[in-house]
Formats: structure tokens, C-alpha cells, sequence
């Protein structure tokens, strides 16, 4: 009788020994996929930094292309306002020697009127 209890406490204890290690298995797998799971947010995290990255530098490249665009309108601007004022003193120099011929030719001619009513 007594080798009968012991016999079935040695195997309460092996079956307790076995609950125990399933619980520490079941326990290590939770842990793994907890981990698997911290894993996968990582690299999600990580792939939306990198989207943030490349999102700022395609902001910043808009940015710079929108400066050289009004750089170009400015070039634009002062070399329309380069035409209009080099039409401006052309013609100024036009009208001057217009001017200049009218006065030459018609001066010469005054002048010989003048002499010609004195005497």
C-alpha cells in the first residue's frame, strides 16, 4: 500500500513537472509572437519614417522648383522691363535726331531770310 502511494505520488509529481513545463512552453511562445508582434510594428515604424523622409524631400525639391520658377519670372520681368526701356531711349535718340536735322536744315535757311529782309 504504502509502494502504491508512492508510486502515485511520484506520478502527481511528474504530472505537475509536465503541467509546469507546458505552462513555461505555452508562456515562451506568447512572449515570441508578443515579440514578433513588437518586431512587425518596428518595421512599420521604420517604413513610415522613410516615407516621411522621402515625402519631405520631394516637399523641399517643390520648394526649390517653385524658386527657380519665380526666379525665372523676375529674369523675365527685367528683361521686358530691359526692351521697354531701350525702346524708350531708341526712339528718344530717334526723335533727337530729328530734331537735330530739322534744326540744321531749316537754320541755315532762317538765317539767309533774316539777311536778305535787313537788306
Amino acid at each position: 500500500c504504502t509502494r502504491v502511494l508512492s508510486l502515485v505520488m511520484c506520478c502527481t509529481r511528474v504530472l505537475s513537472l509536465v503541467m509546469y513545463c507546458t505552462c513555461v512552453l505555452s508562456l515562451v511562445m506568447r512572449c515570441t509572437r508578443v515579440l514578433s508582434l513588437v518586431m512587425c510594428c518596428t518595421r512599420v515604424l521604420s517604413l513610415v519614417m522613410c516615407c516621411t523622409r522621402v515625402l519631405s524631400l520631394v516637399m523641399c525639391c517643390t520648394r526649390v522648383l517653385s524658386l527657380v520658377m519665380c526666379c525665372t519670372r523676375v529674369l523675365s520681368l527685367v528683361m521686358c522691363c530691359t526692351c521697354v526701356l531701350s525702346y524708350h531711349v531708341l526712339s528718344t535718340c530717334v526723335f533727337m535726331s530729328y530734331v537735330i536735322h530739322a534744326y540744321c536744315v531749316v537754320h541755315p535757311w532762317s538765317t539767309h531770310v533774316l539777311e536778305n529782309m535787313k537788306s
